[in-house]
């Protein structure tokens, strides 16, 4: 299954058939997308060689696509139906334990520097803001809706950005799962974080040798820099 997040101007174009088999098998090959006509969300791509189903849906702003694979149309429809509906985010119940009251549980229970408390409120409140009130088991249901998450923050706010909201919620998740045996696999499973190389600060050897030997002139009398500034240590 593919799932992923895709923008307002990758929309499949208002190409439309009608929800019966033999409309289906009438589409020719390589004649791009059609929406399915009266139900939500269901696209058909027809490729050079085959044909297969896909529904999206706009979940909090972004733009969730989900692959169906190669389908009848009967069995297409049954489950765009039965995707479309879990694809929208629900609000937690009121005895259900939230992201927000996991992330206080969380710190409850861990001890960590005011620095990464900080952090990770600020992670929760500008980039979780609409997944505060959503359960942890609605989260651990929507792999996609993660990988859409991870793919916004990444574009918009950069790789490093990124990975902190999913390490954010990687951990409180795992910590909750512990006593909430019931939970789903993490969703962020289905995420990786970005490789984020060190900055090099290194001298290159010709910058290495000129800091070296290099001297100085300050008011009008020599100076020295460089390696024989340092003290014996």
């Amino acid at each position: 299954m593919k799932v992923l997040a895709i923008r307002k101007s990758e929309t499949p174009a208002s190409k439309v058939v009608d929800a019966n088999q033999k409309a289906i098998d009438a589409l020719p090959l390589n004649s791009g997308t059609w929406r399915v006509d009266g139900v939500p969300g269901l696209y058909l791509r027809c490729r050079a060689r085959v044909k297969s189903f896909f529904i999206q849906r706009r979940v909090k702003g972004l733009l969730v696509k989900e692959t169906l694979g190669e389908l009848t149309m009967k069995r297409a429809k049954e489950k765009a139906m039965k995707t479309w509906s879990g694809m929208k985010s629900k609000p937690a119940a009121a005895d259900v334990v939230t992201l927000e009251g996991a992330i206080d549980l969380y710190f409850a229970d861990k001890t960590r520097a005011p620095k990464t408390r900080e952090n990770y409120r600020y992670n929760l409140d500008h980039y979780l803001q609409d997944w505060k009130d959503r359960s942890l088991h609605d989260i651990g249901n929507d792999r996609g809706g993660v990988r859409a998450l991870q793919r916004h923050i990444k574009k918009h706010h950069g790789p490093a950005t990124s990975n902190q909201v999913v390490r954010l919620l990687s951990a409180v998740y795992r910590w909750q799962r512990k006593v909430d045996t019931e939970l789903p696999e993490p969703p962020t499973t289905a995420v990786e974080v970005d490789k984020i190389a060190a900055r090099d600060w290194a001298f290159t050897p010709a910058e290495l040798q000129s800091w070296w030997h290099s001297s100085s002139e300050e008011d009008g009398k020599p100076g020295e820099r460089g390696v024989r500034t340092l003290g014996p240590i």
